[in-house]
């Protein structure tokens, strides 16, 4: 089995344990989302297996969206992976996934704010480090949001220079054709001037043969008519 597929099989058994967790507190609604997660990333457990049985896929150069584990092929177009990474199924479980980050991270509040509550309000510092430690949890929670908007940003930013490129480049062969057009179009007039040219010596190099012809023929007459 693939390290793929063992990651997968980790976090739907973390799933399943949060999953409980809730259905405990009675938190139904949450409990639910996580357990649609589990049979989405179920379903893309299936998909990494048929990927690796089946030899035909992977010549075809298939790949797995991390994200929401669609299979993509690898060489598809910048506009494809661009319509893939703001379509629906993408992006709701890329939201999917923040929930559950969000909910992970609320988990470990609730426990360290449960722990503090059974307890009975023990000491100052005591509550002082829960708060400071829920308060670290929440901060890190709002990296990780603001680093995966940073992460699209880019990635989106990347996209449009990559069609920006592809742009320029185009146009860059297009003024060449046109130049070469324009050469092309030159050689040509020069050829036909050449040309005309030619033609032109001709004629006068015949015209010249023809007028000393004309003066021999003159001269023989004008002897036969002294003699």
């Amino acid at each position: 089995m693939s390290p793929r597929i063992d990651n997968i099989e980790l976090e739907i058994k973390r799933f399943i344990q949060q999953a409980e967790y809730l259905g405990e507190m009675g938190r139904i609604e949450e409990s639910e989302r996580v357990n649609e997660e589990i049979q989405k990333l179920r379903s893309t457990k299936e998909d990494l297996r048929t990927l690796a049985e089946n030899p035909t896929l992977i010549a075809k150069q298939m790949k797995v969206c991390e994200i929401c584990g669609a299979m993509q092929a690898t060489n598809d177009t910048e506009k494809r992976n661009q319509t893939h990474l703001e379509g629906k199924v993408h992006t709701g479980f890329s939201k999917l996934r923040n929930e559950l980050e969000k909910l992970k991270r609320r988990r470990e509040i609730l426990k360290i704010e449960s722990k503090a509550n059974a307890k009975g309000q023990q000491k100052k510092e005591e509550t002082k480090r829960v708060e400071e430690k829920a308060e670290q949890l929440r901060r890190e929670h709002q990296d990780h949001k603001e680093r995966n908007e940073r992460k699209k940003e880019k990635d989106r930013k990347r996209s449009r220079d990559r069609s920006k490129d592809r742009h320029r480049s185009k146009e860059r062969e297009k003024h060449k054709d046109r130049s070469k057009s324009k050469e092309k179009e030159k050689r040509r007039h020069r050829e036909e001037e050449d040309s005309d040219k030619g033609r032109s010596r001709s004629r006068t190099r015949d015209d010249k043969k023809k007028k000393h012809k004309k003066e021999k023929e003159k001269d023989k007459r004008s002897k036969r008519s002294r003699s």
